[in-house]
């Protein structure tokens, strides 16, 4: 698997040294993705705190209708930020529900959110699309870990991963 891991395209978290790297290919709308963070969430921020694991997020804006709120959603993310990116992306996978049923989407981004779309997603999203294609990637949520796309069973829980 190649990505590039630059700022600029990727939510970096964690130390460069970590004995573990995981890279997570996500959409703030998918319910799978959302049904993978929330029960890993807590286990995967304090791998990254105590230096198990250094973390990249990508944001991918797969093109399917069910994904259209968060591919705009996707947009919203300020990767010059990156903890208050991860920070407002925890929010709203807590609550995607509201987000899958807004029927518009930048309004309620902003509203509910207080955020701007990022000046460089169109370049964030055509970066991650190459690598997507490149990588041969069909699904959100793909986690690949330690260089290796976890299998079903593993993408259920980092714990499993990390042991």
């Amino acid at each position: 698997m190649n990505f590039n891991l630059t700022d600029q395209y990727t939510l970096n978290f964690g130390r460069d040294d970590a004995p573990h790297e995981l890279i997570a290919i996500l959409n703030l709308g998918c319910v799978d993705t959302q049904e993978w963070w929330l029960p890993n969430e807590a286990d995967l921020l304090a791998a990254i705190d105590n230096g198990q694991l250094n973390a990249h997020f990508k944001f991918w804006n797969k093109v399917k209708p069910a994904l259209a709120n968060g591919n705009i959603a996707n947009g919203y993310l300020d990767y010059q930020h990156p903890t208050q990116a991860l920070a407002w992306a925890k929010q709203v996978f807590h609550d995607q529900l509201a987000l899958r049923e807004a029927t518009d989407v930048p309004d309620y981004l902003t509203t509910t959110y207080g955020i701007q779309p990022y000046a460089q997603a169109e370049i964030v999203k055509k970066q991650i699309d190459a690598e997507v294609s490149a990588n041969h990637i069909t699904s959100v949520p793909t986690i690949i870990f330690d260089g290796q796309a976890a299998d079903e069973e593993n993408l259920r829980s980092i714990n499993q991963l990390l042991a």
